[in-house]
């Protein structure tokens, strides 16, 4: 028996992510509805857009 195959494509989210508190150890967001929280394990470049993708790439912008 074969694994289901998962199509799913995360539609791409133009909102922006409200940053409501940060400090050393946390980061409190208000994120969009639709945007998924956690990127998904091995998914395309497109189903991978995730608060998790969007704050690493801020914090490489930082640094």
């Amino acid at each position: 028996m074969t694994a289901p195959i998962d199509t799913f494509v995360a539609p791409p989210c133009l909102e922006q992510v409200e940053i409501l508190f940060q400090d050393k150890h946390l980061l409190l967001v208000n994120k969009p509805s639709g945007l998924l929280s956690l990127s998904i394990l091995g998914a395309l470049p497109v189903s991978a857009e995730s608060v998790q993708t969007k704050a690493g790439q801020a914090a490489s912008a930082i640094y």
